[in-house]
């Protein structure tokens, strides 16, 4: 060979050691040809030996003689592989990948039809064959890199990370230290439909978080994982298939007619089996406490808006504030008021109507504070704001509970539009996300079969409207053109959640009049109901005074939208408005719990008085909640005079 040539050879090998853009998918490279050596595990394992790290894969596949070593394992471009659809790889070439982490010496041993050889290769890529007296179950291959010991924890999480993608869905046993990474074929939701037939398995459910998910396999292991699949909106799908190759250099799928194909018949399960699954399930398990919101959110994605676009903040811009966890936070004084979001720029919404959901939550908004933060959708292409509105205390649900607050606006072509929020500087804010649902919904007259065949129940017989409440609770007639699946009377929804989406998206279906609203009431945390005590306690003696028979008083979040107090047989359990604001009198009348409405702007006040004047703080709660007429009133605030006396 001329000295051209070798330059070249060597130029080549170099390229394909570096294939790939992630050294440690030489992971995936060693395990799939374990696997197309009928291996049916793979064993991968990290050591640290005298400042030496030891990456070892081993399998109990079919093993290699002197022949294949010769002619796949050291020619570049020579495979037995070629034609068989049931094996993923095409060319010989994965294996020199190892060589992409710069190891010192890569050693295989491997045994095969009574031959037992150990090869050994050198970091300039040389090697020499050994024969051994012992065989060796399979393949074993070990890689030796020099690493500290902080270098050598850092390669084990990443190792983990790596197989656990690539190997997500094999069959066998891919392990790593000792535990199991992959996983059976499926998608993690209540709701998914399953088709299979030799050389390929699909499924589509509707995803968890909302997001779009495609993932595409070949034999379990990962070719493509995307979410941006747009066309899935709401949805995961996964095609496990032989007929899915990968590019040469496995950063791709190649989209030729089976892919075309494919993907054909993950659109038709999802606009045909999946929503009749949908509306099976929703009826059987909507009662369920952890499926209910999936469901509904499921079934407004489904029958609702042919847009939805979620931004997390940590994906947008900053100018204020500090990510934690999952949230932007902004607190005073160690923050600046300004933008704690804006952007993300974006150009793909086509023209049409759009709702901008933005969620937060605040931690103790001062009494006195009028407005906490402005929400806009901005247009930078013409520097116009389309949409705008200050955020109040009275807004926000209270304590831990996340609150989606709309901006409305029209989308036209070549805007480039944000979606901000403006932080006052006045309390602890948290912001999680930006979502964008839009598009024009089903009309009326024109809706799926899926929607005219299924109707609510209600024992109650009564109807359907969306409030401006929260936690209101509807009931819903027989009969109605929405959806039956709810055995319960009631839809329990706060605006902003999946219920209360849920009851957006079926109101139009044609609009319907309540009969009967319910609240929901919800309990704080035990520090606010300690602090609330001091008025609870003289609310409940005043309220014996007057001949009312009140078990306890409590504190709940029953919305800005409601009054300051209610009573209910039971504390936590709905009640319907019109019988909320009765007390029982008499020997005969049952106990009952009084709810003082945390999130009435005048119980946050008087709680905050009533540690210096607990019975005149009571009676003005009492006034309000019960209205009595003017000399019912005079006796009202005498019995209070008379209690504090005492």
């Amino acid at each position: 060979m001329t000295d051209s040539a070798v330059c070249k050879a060597g130029a080549a090998l170099e390229t394909l050691v570096h294939q790939f853009s992630d050294p440690l998918s030489f992971y995936r490279e060693l395990i799939q040809n374990s696997l197309d050596a009928n291996s049916r595990r793979v064993d991968v394992t990290i050591g640290l030996e005298d400042g030496m790290m030891v990456i070892v894969v081993a399998d109990s596949g079919e093993g290699m003689n002197a022949e294949i070593i010769d002619t796949r394992l050291t020619r570049l471009f020579s495979s037995g592989k070629e034609g068989d659809l049931t094996r993923i790889g095409r060319f010989g070439i994965g294996f020199v990948s190892v060589f992409a982490v710069e190891p010192q010496a890569v050693v295989v041993d491997t045994s095969r039809e009574g031959e037992n050889w150990r090869m050994v290769f050198k970091a300039d890529r040389t090697f020499v064959r050994l024969a051994m007296d012992e065989p060796v179950d399979g393949t074993r291959i070990r890689l030796y890199k020099p690493a500290t010991a902080g270098e050598c924890d850092d390669f084990v999480r990443r190792s983990r990370e790596a197989i656990r993608y690539w190997c997500r869905h094999v069959l066998g046993e891919i392990r790593f230290q000792g535990e199991v990474l992959n996983e059976p074929f499926g998608i993690d939701s209540p709701c998914t439909v399953h088709r299979s037939r030799p050389g390929t398995e699909i499924a589509v459910g509707y995803a968890r978080d909302g997001q779009p998910f495609l993932g595409l396999y070949n034999g379990g292991l990962t070719l493509m994982e995307s979410r941006q699949a747009h066309a899935l909106r709401g949805l995961a799908a996964k095609v496990n298939s032989r007929y899915l190759e990968h590019t040469l250099t496995r950063d791709g799928v190649v989209q030729d007619a089976r892919f075309a194909e494919l993907m054909a018949e993950v659109r038709e399960l999802a606009s045909t089996e999946l929503p009749d699954l949908l509306l099976e399930k929703l009826e059987e398990r909507v009662l369920a406490e952890e499926d209910a919101d999936f469901f509904y959110q499921a079934a407004a994605e489904h029958f609702g808006y042919p847009f939805r676009r979620v931004w997390r903040a940590s994906e947008l811009s900053h100018r204020s504030g500090e990510l934690d966890g999952e949230d932007w936070l902004c607190r005073p004084h160690r923050h600046p008021g300004g933008h704690v979001l804006y952007g993300p720029y974006t150009t793909e919404l086509p023209p049409g109507r759009y709702s901008a959901r933005t969620r937060l939550k605040v931690e103790c908004p001062p009494p006195d504070v009028e407005n906490l933060c402005q929400l806009e959708v901005y247009d930078a292409a013409s520097e116009r704001v389309l949409a705008s509105r200050w955020v109040r205390p009275g807004d926000l649900a209270r304590g831990t509970t996340w609150t989606d607050l709309a901006l409305d606006f029209a989308a036209a072509a070549g805007q480039r539009l944000e979606f901000r929020t403006m932080w006052a500087g006045t309390a602890t804010l948290r912001v999680r996300q930006v979502e964008v649902v839009g598009g024009q919904r089903v009309a009326p007259g024109a809706r799926p079969a899926h929607l005219d065949r299924v109707v609510f129940r209600s024992a109650a017989g009564g109807q359907l409207r969306l409030g401006d409440c929260l936690d209101v609770a509807y009931t819903a007639p027989t009969g109605s053109p929405l959806v039956r699946a709810l055995p319960d009377p009631v839809v329990r929804a706060r605006p902003g959640d999946a219920a209360w989406r849920f009851l957006e998206v079926l109101r139009d279906r044609p609009p319907l009049e309540a009969a009967a609203v319910w609240c929901l009431p919800r309990t704080t945390d035990p520090a606010a109901e300690e602090r609330a005590e001091p008025l609870r306690e003289a609310v409940r003696k005043l309220l014996k005074t007057r001949g009312a028979r009140v078990s306890e008083v409590r504190l709940a979040e029953l919305g800005s939208g409601f009054g300051v107090a209610l009573a209910q047989s039971r504390f936590g359990e709905p009640v319907e408005l019109a019988e909320a604001g009765r007390l029982p009198g008499g020997l005969l009348a049952r106990p009952v719990v009084v709810a003082l409405n945390a999130d009435h702007p005048l119980v946050d006040t008087l709680i905050s008085a009533a540690s210096r004047e607990p019975f005149l703080c009571a009676y003005l709660l009492v006034k309000r909640f019960l209205q009595p007429a003017p000399e019912d009133d005079a006796e009202l605030a005498l019995a209070a005079w008379r209690v504090r006396c005492r």
